[in-house]
């Protein structure tokens, strides 16, 4: 009996076991069936977050500071572009320290200066005159200059008050400096006024020129004759020619002129006949008439000779 009980416990340990197994395995089944079929290619793994990015940890190169450039310090001389209604000229002659001959015939006057007489065109030459003219002829005589007007286009002796600049630079300030002329400021051209009185005032201060025994800064007037322009000669125009109507012409307002008597003639009246002279009666001996000479080819006209042409030689300098 104890050994038939034995055998039908073991049995059915396995069978529960077999059963417990069998559920385990149908569990593990019925999980696998309930999932969701994911399509070929997709993945259940989720895409990362996105991350800010990381900083650089070495420094960018930044550019080395410089220096800014020097700036420039504003010099007297000046360019061309720069001058208020400028020109330029070409100087055929320079008459004194202050004023010049350009090549349009017309003469050039210095504004704000004034310079002694060198003798031109005869008048009697003062004191520093030439020395001031030669200085003159060394900056622009034959030389191309530019021509500077302030307020005043033509003065009224006929003359270009002007500023004049060579290579840059302005005469007139130029000849003050050195102390040839002084300065004279004639209202409403005062433009640089105040660099004129200062190239003045330093000339005195180095006693150059006219300032060298100058104890004080005095300026005396220059006298220059005044040119005035000769009036014209009225001219006598010739008186027109009347008209002489017609005798049956009717005139104004309808009248008819009546007829005169046609002036008398003014022919001379013929000569009145006369005698004749008696003729001369020819010697017995007659002298022998001369023989007839042939006169004398005349000369063939010679070639007139071309005007010479007007050169800046001609024309008479300073002192001349």
């Amino acid at each position: 009996m104890d050994r038939h009980a034995a055998a039908r416990c073991g049995w059915r340990a396995s069978a529960r076991a077999g059963v417990l197994a069998a559920l385990a395995v149908g569990a593990a089944l019925l999980a696998l069936a309930c999932l969701p079929i994911a399509p070929p290619g997709d993945s259940r793994t989720p895409a990362p977050w996105p991350t800010a990015p990381q900083p650089r940890r070495t420094p960018l190169p930044l550019p080395e500071p410089t220096d800014p450039p020097p700036t420039a310090e504003p010099t007297a001389t000046r360019g061309p572009a720069a001058f208020i209604n400028h020109q330029k000229a070409h100087v055929l002659r320079v008459w004194d320290g202050q004023s010049v001959l350009i090549d349009n015939g017309l003469t050039v006057r210095y504004l704000g200066v004034q310079a002694p007489s060198a003798g031109a065109f005869g008048r009697p030459a003062a004191p520093g005159g030439a020395a001031a003219a030669q200085r003159n002829a060394e900056l622009v005589e034959g030389k191309e200059v530019e021509l500077e007007q302030d307020t005043t286009d033509v003065d009224s002796n006929g003359q270009l008050p002007r500023y004049v600049y060579v290579d840059g630079e302005m005469v007139n300030r130029l000849l003050l400096q050195e102390g040839l002329i002084q300065t004279s400021i004639q209202p409403p051209d005062t433009r640089y006024e105040q660099d004129l009185l200062a190239a003045e005032q330093e000339a005195w201060s180095a006693k150059r020129g006219l300032w060298v025994n100058a104890p004080t800064m005095t300026r005396t007037p220059v006298a220059r004759p005044r040119v005035t322009p000769r009036p014209a000669s009225p001219v006598q125009a010739p008186a027109p020619p009347t008209a002489t109507p017609a005798p049956g012409a009717p005139r104004f307002g309808g009248e008819t002129p009546a007829l005169t008597q046609p002036p008398a003639s003014t022919q001379p009246p013929a000569p009145v006949a006369t005698a004749a002279p008696p003729r001369p009666t020819a010697p017995s001996n007659p002298a022998p008439a001369p023989a007839p000479t042939q006169p004398p080819a005349p000369a063939a006209p010679a070639a007139p000779q071309p005007p010479a042409a007007a050169t800046p030689n001609a024309i008479p300098r300073f002192g001349q």
